[in-house]
């Protein structure tokens, strides 16, 4: 998903990389260090929030339906990418902020590993699905490197970046699109996979 997602990876993150392979190669390969441990650490604490709450649910009937609650609220954000090819509002308004906030970091000699890691938060919705993929590992270290084979997908396009542009620069925007609705369709996926998961737990929640 990484890979494929290389065009939107670009958009993203484009910017911020030319900025540091302009400088110096060890900052380009610093910042994308922090970004993959950025990545791992994100899909470790989410698999162990997840697994935890999972456990807590699977022995507390009364609150199972908050499961359901939660993989209906992913179904619609899925949907949301599918149909309109971009983030809900609230979502975009933040990413644009964290944005914002990050590219002018850059430039204040904030060193590229912590830039990296900080980098890892900026709302994507590629990020979020493999995020979401992270959760519905059997374990932390599991969420860890699925969340670090996603990131190394994302670093062939941002390495290649140069090469890449000139080849997808007149079609980024309609690439980009095909990936946000490829993320849509994997968050619709696991999440309608991991409801049935739950209402196979207890047939009997709603009764």
């Amino acid at each position: 998903m990484g890979f494929f997602g290389g065009p939107h990876c670009i958009a993203m993150c484009g910017g911020v990389c030319n900025f540091f392979i302009n400088q110096s190669k060890s900052k380009f390969f610093l910042f994308q260090l922090g970004r993959l441990l950025g990545y791992g650490l994100l899909g470790f604490v989410a698999a162990l929030t997840l697994n935890s709450i999972y456990e807590f649910f699977q022995y507390s009937l009364y609150l199972r339906p908050i499961r359901i609650f939660f993989h209906l609220s992913i179904i619609i954000w899925g949907g949301y990418l599918i149909i309109y090819l971009q983030q809900p509002p609230v979502f975009k308004t933040f990413s644009v902020n964290s944005s914002r906030l990050l590219n002018t970091l850059k430039f204040h000699n904030i060193n590229p590993f912590i830039l990296g890691i900080l980098w890892s938060l900026m709302p994507c919705a590629l990020l979020y699905t493999a995020l979401i993929m992270a959760t519905m590992a059997s374990s932390a270290a599991q969420g860890f490197f699925i969340m670090i084979a996603f990131g190394v997908g994302t670093l062939f396009a941002l390495i290649s970046l140069s090469f890449i542009w000139i080849i997808f620069k007149n079609k980024a925007k309609s690439y980009e699109g095909i990936c946000i609705r490829f993320a849509g369709i994997i968050l619709v996926t696991c999440s309608i996979w991991g409801m049935l998961m739950t209402l196979k737990l207890d047939k009997n929640l709603f009764c």
